[in-house]
């Protein structure tokens, strides 16, 4: 698959061929399988055609899994301070407004996942009763809104303990379709040893873990960028290689993560980190491609190809980072993935298929 100028009404091979002066990714036949399989799978949306139909469809329908949710009783109890840090303010949200701007940019479903700051509050028993609060309240989304609405819990990090014992909530009770965590909590990033049974325990039930990143402990950009423009990213480059240079990826390959905006910068220094080893002789360039990213503020002609490139089409799933990304960006992504349907049948894979394989639960 190739990438292509979002300027472009039409794409054609041979001008996504002058864009990209690179051999187009091959895909394998394992992803091509898996997504070909849940891509005719069959999930519908009210009258709307089978999902069967839209296989090769021009305007494939997307699957959103970074997309925020802000329960009033959650902004009340982190407060708008702490969330809206790195980002312009804390953007009206309701559950109608998503659906809205799902409406009407080609959107079936969103995976909700709290943001920054995430379960932010410093008293352990509250920090659990909000954590299950929220995932409770998603779960209700998910319900009064079928086939609009899953989740990734949120959880009650740092304590390890019970955040396992909230993952066997949201997994087994409230049956969600997966598991957010935060890049870093204060200095420990997820390749911590700290962190270890948890991450044990989510490679035991092979579940998709979302990551999110958070505002660092230290910024030297505060007072002159916000940091959801420069930190953010490298917040997720610095999560990526605690838990490659740890071995934490080699020990727990069943987990299917999901990092967002592109990976951050790593498909622009995967070249310096290619040849590094990891403790147990795991090789970055080749573990890092097998990890999945999500195209949220990314899916451009200068990021995107570039992440294609680096993951191929296998490995990347659809995100808007809505509401804090505005609905124009949404529409911006949509846009640009809809203008390389045209010519590219792996779009589908992006905008659903492999979001499909990671949480087949989606399915429904």
């Amino acid at each position: 698959m190739n990438a292509g100028d979002h300027g472009l009404h039409s794409v054609t091979r041979r001008s996504l061929g002058a864009l990209l002066p690179f051999r187009p990714v091959k895909i394998s036949r394992r992803d091509v399988f898996v997504g070909a399989a849940t891509l005719g799978a069959g999930l519908t949306l009210g009258a709307s055609k089978n999902l069967a139909d839209d296989t090769h469809s021009a305007n494939p329908r997307f699957i959103d899994v970074h997309h925020h949710y802000l329960p009033p009783f959650y902004v009340e109890a982190i407060g708008d301070k702490p969330i809206a840090a790195g980002t312009a303010g804390v953007p009206k949200w309701s559950p109608e407004a998503s659906i809205e701007a799902m409406d009407r940019n080609g959107v079936e479903l969103a995976v909700l996942s709290i943001t920054n700051p995430g379960i932010a509050i410093a008293d352990p028993k509250q920090r659990q009763n909000l954590a299950r609060e929220c995932n409770r309240y998603a779960k209700k989304l998910a319900t009064d809104h079928p086939g609009r609405f899953d989740a990734f819990a949120a959880l009650p990090m740092p304590d390890v303990d019970a955040t396992l014992d909230e993952v066997k909530y949201a997994l087994d009770d409230l049956n969600l379709a997966g598991i957010g965590l935060l890049t870093n909590y204060g200095d420990a990033y997820l390749g911590n040893p700290q962190f270890d049974p948890l991450l044990k325990e989510l490679n035991r039930r092979k579940a998709t873990l979302f990551v999110h990143p958070t505002v660092p402990t230290y910024s030297p950009l505060d007072n002159l960028l916000s940091p959801a423009v420069i930190e953010f990213p490298h917040q997720t480059v610095r999560a990526i290689t605690s838990l490659f240079f740890t071995g934490s990826f080699s020990r727990y390959p069943d987990i299917g993560f999901i990092f967002p905006h592109a990976g951050g910068s790593i498909p622009f220094i995967i070249s310096r980190l290619q040849s590094k080893k990891g403790p147990d002789d795991s090789d970055a360039g080749v573990l890092l491609r097998r990890l999945h990213y999500d195209s949220a503020l990314s899916a451009n002609s200068i990021s995107f190809p570039a992440l294609l490139k680096f993951a191929g089409a296998g490995k990347i799933v659809f995100g808007s980072d809505f509401p804090f990304a505005p609905e124009s960006k949404l529409v911006e992504s949509v846009s640009f993935l809809n203008d390389l349907a045209h010519e590219n049948h792996d779009v589908p894979l992006i905008a659903r298929g492999n979001a499909l394989a990671l949480m087949p639960r989606l399915n429904r």
